[in-house]
């Protein structure tokens, strides 16, 4: 029982999972604790393991909500970005989406390319782009599909900074 403000309020149940007959609870962040049912008690550390590997990629990873995924931030110079897009354009029905990706200033884009993107396994578009080592502005980019359709996030495009790998010192 736990009493608030004088008045006694039944304490609520911690949430319990079933996976295929197995109870199973988990609780914490990335380390997590949790306790498997004593047929197979490694299923717990198995599903504890997959549910900090999850939390961890969503650390290094950017989902917006308009179908654009980067990976991973923050981007660094001399490193790769991979760009997933499930936006307007793939939920049309594009045969093909590009990627149209440039470097600098978002209102001065340079080194303009238009990357085929590929269909991954899990229904998305993708498409890697290398970072050089001396670039260290901003990667912008936006997506057409083959009829020329554009999705440009309403006129703003995409645009992130791209660190050069330091880490900052402090006096």
């Amino acid at each position: 029982m736990v009493f608030w403000f004088g008045r006694r309020k039944e304490k609520e149940e911690k949430p319990r999972q079933t996976i295929r007959g197995q109870d199973i609870e988990i609780a914490g962040d990335v380390g997590g604790t949790a306790r498997g049912s004593e047929t197979n008690p490694s299923r717990a550390e198995e599903i504890v393991t997959a549910a900090a590997q999850k939390r961890l990629q969503k650390r290094t990873e950017y989902r917006g909500d308009d179908g654009v995924y980067v990976s991973p931030t923050p981007i660094t110079a001399g490193s790769e970005v991979t760009v997933k897009y499930d936006g307007l354009l793939a939920r049309s029905g594009a045969d093909a989406v590009y990627l149209h990706a440039g470097f600098g200033p978002n209102d001065s884009w340079r080194e303009i390319h238009d990357i085929p993107m590929t269909m991954a396994r899990d229904n998305m578009w993708t498409a890697t782009v290398p970072i050089k080592v001396e670039e260290t502005s901003r990667i912008n980019f936006c997506f057409r599909d083959s009829a020329n359709n554009w999705d440009n996030n309403n006129g703003a495009n995409w645009s992130y900074e791209i660190h050069n790998g330091e880490i900052p010192s402090f006096p």
